[in-house]
């Protein structure tokens, strides 16, 4: 018979902390939350206390030097976990001011002991614990960044009791309805058990909606395979995406789009805009400042849940890295690595566009070396042809099955792609000097 002893985990409130706690806050434990001024600390130990009290389970919450008590609570009334009829039945505040003002510690401390005998709370909150214990030097953990005009919240477990705590700084925002964290993405699959799902599915495809590149890609693109579309601009990366989406919804298959460089009304052309509106396709908003990797992520796993989508479009990578907030495009590889390694996880399957000059000399596929994550790669290209700008496309890898190696022309029409012969059997000039091609 075990003797192990069971420590319960107590559900904070705050979308997104309790993934980081590794399933709440213990029981009958002291949590110390440190930060920077403004970095939101009062703000987290408010929404994690009207989520927790209750009328059985009372909470005591002591304000010390920080902002007088009802300049407090008048701004935290805003939010929309504020429940005053909480403050009457299950929570009580209890200013320590007057007893600090001559220095006297211990009659702090006795203020705190006899408050808490007398209510016999569950929850005690102390803000903030560093104005009663002067000499305690904490490490802080909780922190806003301001860099360029963009500020970015974030914070880190230091230190958990008895178990792993989530690693790394994750990056969080205070918006109108309180505090949401967005958990830094993990990859928990190492490189052999991918290599083995990769496998399992290789014989599983998805068809991209364009007549002929199915064939291309050696009968369609594996199932929860990630596939990089590179061209230059105009050369019709963003209408393939949409094709890529429209099949996926003629299969039942739902998609979800996020959409960097363009407004929504750019964005959806009239084929996209009838399956937005008809909600077999997801639009994440992209469009706010500061963006975390960590953050549009946790927007495209609540939307592929909700729509229980299939399918999934990055547009572009190159606006993407822009979005971002700046301290994010250091690692802006790294990020997108664990990002398309959660997606594919969980079974996506993805297209992203990236926007790269063509130097028709060059034999690259991706601005910041980025190519290394996709398991497909797609090229599409501009020659020069009797005096006219013809687009070619060709299939560069497809991870673990064959594909096609031709070089072929293509043309974008009003209703679709049309992909055409191979350069070898054109019968079209070439004017000028060669032109490379991949």
């Amino acid at each position: 018979m075990s003797s192990k002893v069971n420590i319960r985990r107590l559900a904070t409130g705050v979308p997104g902390l309790d993934n980081l706690l590794g399933g709440g806050l213990p029981e009958f434990s002291f949590n110390l939350i440190a930060g920077t001024p403004g970095s939101g600390k009062t703000t987290l130990v408010h929404q994690m206390m009207f989520s927790l009290a209750t009328p059985d389970n009372r909470a005591l919450f002591f304000t010390v030097l920080g902002e007088p008590a009802l300049k407090m609570l008048r701004y935290q009334q805003q939010f929309p976990f504020f429940d005053t009829q909480k403050v009457s039945d299950s929570i009580r505040f209890v200013n320590l001011s007057a007893d600090l003002l001559d220095g006297d510690f211990d009659r702090v401390l006795s203020r705190i002991a006899e408050e808490v005998k007398n209510y016999s709370p569950s929850f005690v909150f102390v803000d903030s614990f560093r104005s009663v214990v002067q000499s305690v030097k904490q490490q802080e953990s909780g922190s806003t960044d301001l860099q360029r005009n963009s500020m970015v919240r974030k914070m880190q477990v230091v230190k958990m009791r008895g178990q792993a705590q989530a690693r790394g700084l994750h990056t969080f925002r205070i918006t109108d309805d309180g505090i949401q964290v967005f958990p830094r993405a993990i990859v928990q699959q190492d490189a052999a058990v991918k290599a083995a799902i990769k496998l399992s599915t290789a014989d599983k495809r998805v068809s991209m909606g364009v007549p002929g590149l199915d064939d291309m890609l050696g009968g369609g693109l594996p199932l929860g395979y990630s596939l990089l579309v590179v061209g230059p601009s105009g050369s019709g990366k963003s209408i393939l995406a949409t094709e890529f989406l429209a099949e996926g919804v003629r299969r039942g298959e739902p998609g979800v789009i996020a959409a960097f460089e363009k407004s929504p009304s750019q964005l959806l052309s009239c084929k996209l805009d009838a399956l937005v509106q008809d909600g077999k396709v997801g639009v994440i908003n992209t469009r706010s400042l500061d963006l975390s990797i960590d953050e549009t992520l946790h927007d495209l796993i609540e939307m592929i849940n909700r729509m229980q989508a299939k399918r999934v479009v990055i547009d572009s990578l190159s606006g993407f890295e822009l979005a971002l907030a700046p301290e994010f495009r250091e690692d802006f590889r790294g990020s997108l690595y664990r990002m398309v390694a959660e997606l594919t996880a969980i079974g996506m399957t993805i297209l992203m566009t990236s926007e790269l000059e063509d130097r028709y000399t060059d034999l690259r596929f991706s601005p910041f070396g980025s190519a290394f994550l996709a398991d497909a790669i797609l090229v599409q290209r501009y020659i020069e042809v009797a005096g006219q700008f013809k687009r070619v496309l060709s299939v560069v890898k497809v991870r673990g099955s064959g594909h096609s190696k031709d070089i072929r022309l293509f043309d974008i029409t009003d209703k679709n792609i049309v992909i055409g012969e191979t350069l070898s059997g054109y019968s079209g000039i070439m004017s000028g000097r060669p032109t490379a091609i991949p």
